[in-house]
C-alpha cells in the first residue's frame, strides 16, 4: 500500500515537466524560425550588393555613366531590397543594401533587428591599366563634364 500512496503522488509533476518541456521546444523552434529568416534575408541582400556592383562596374567599362543609380535600383527592387549608398570612383564601385525584415520571436528582446545590410565593393581594372601592360601610355579623363 505505500508504494500506491506515492505513485499517487507524483501524477501531477509529470504533467508540469511535460508543460515546462514543450513550451521550451516551442520557444527554441520559433528562435529557430527567427535566425532562418536572418540568414536568408543577408544571403538576399548580399546578392543584391554583389550584383549592382558587378552591374555598375561593367557598365563603367563600357564607358556607361548614364543612369546608373536607376540601374542599381531596379537591381535591388529584383532582390527586394533597398539601395542604401552607391559610392563610384575612377576604379571601385562600392554599393550597400538594406532590407526590412519581420521577426516572430527575437525582436521582442532586441529593437535593433529590423533590417539587415551588405555591402559589396568591385575593382575595376581597366584594358589600358598598368597592371596588366596593354597601355600605350594614354590618360583618360573619368565622366568628363563637357
Amino acid at each position: 500500500m505505500m508504494i500506491y500512496k506515492r505513485k499517487g503522488r507524483q501524477d501531477g509533476n509529470s504533467a508540469v515537466v511535460i508543460l515546462v518541456m514543450v513550451t521550451v521546444f516551442l520557444v527554441l523552434s520559433v528562435s529557430v524560425l527567427d535566425v532562418c529568416r536572418i540568414l536568408i534575408c543577408r544571403e538576399r541582400t548580399r546578392n543584391a550588393a554583389d550584383a549592382i556592383s558587378l552591374a555598375v562596374a561593367q557598365e563603367l567599362i563600357f564607358f556607361e555613366y548614364r543612369e546608373l543609380d536607376i540601374i542599381a535600383e531596379k537591381m535591388a527592387g529584383r532582390y527586394k531590397c533597398r539601395l542604401e549608398s552607391l559610392n563610384i570612383t575612377y576604379d571601385t564601385v562600392t554599393v550597400s543594401t538594406v532590407s526590412d525584415i519581420k521577426l516572430l520571436f527575437l525582436d521582442r528582446f532586441r529593437d535593433d533587428i529590423r533590417n539587415v545590410r551588405s555591402s559589396s565593393s568591385t575593382e575595376i581594372i581597366y584594358p589600358w591599366d598598368r597592371r596588366l601592360g596593354l597601355y600605350r601610355y594614354y590618360e583618360f579623363s573619368f565622366m568628363d563634364t563637357k
